[in-house]
């Protein structure tokens, strides 16, 4: 499914195609659109983000689900926002993208820069914390149980899935053992 943001367009488009449809929009209306056209939209000055996701917006939730997974006893990771790792690619590409030399608030640009190793490292934490406890489970039960799979990330499920594939082939290939 695409990613879909909501701009306010700055300056009257008369006609813009969207993938879909041709629309046609005026100066202070507020459309939603597929991220994308969103970022050629406003790299053009032709609109504005209503609300983008900051880099404090994905740190303060990343930071969260870190908590919460630490303090959680349950073999099963917490569920989290489905997007958490989109939104952290978008916005670590968002800042390696960004023209320091354009940028008037170095001050400003050196915490944003250690929130961002911040962010890298609370992520891969995260990351790992989430990937064990879901191994241990898949492991143990011999395959990825549905509530597993409920509360996982698309790229999380990715990987427990390939791993899962590669241990039934180890295992036909080293032990003999068909499952």
């Amino acid at each position: 499914m695409e990613d879909k943001v909501k701009v306010m367009i700055t300056r009257d488009i008369s006609e813009l195609f969207t993938g879909e449809a041709f629309l046609r929009l005026g100066k202070g209306m507020e459309v939603e659109v597929p991220r994308w056209l969103a970022e050629y939209l406003v790299s053009k000055g032709y609109a504005k983000f209503v609300k983008e996701i900051t880099l404090n917006d994905i740190l303060k939730k990343v930071s969260s689900y870190n908590f919460l997974e630490k303090k959680n006893l349950d073999d099963y990771p917490k569920e989290i926002d489905k997007k958490l790792y989109k939104y952290v690619r978008l916005i670590l590409k968002r800042f390696e993208e960004t023209d320091v030399s354009e940028v008037q608030d170095k001050k400003s640009l050196i915490i944003q820069y250690m929130n961002l190793e911040k962010l890298k490292s609370q992520i891969v934490e995260l990351a790992n914390i989430r990937l064990l406890k879901s191994l241990r489970l898949m492991l143990g039960l011999g395959e990825v149980p549905v509530d597993l799979i409920e509360r996982l990330a698309p790229e999380e499920l990715s990987i427990i899935n390939e791993i899962k594939d590669d241990i039934t082939v180890w295992k036909e290939n080293v032990l003999g053992v068909n499952e």
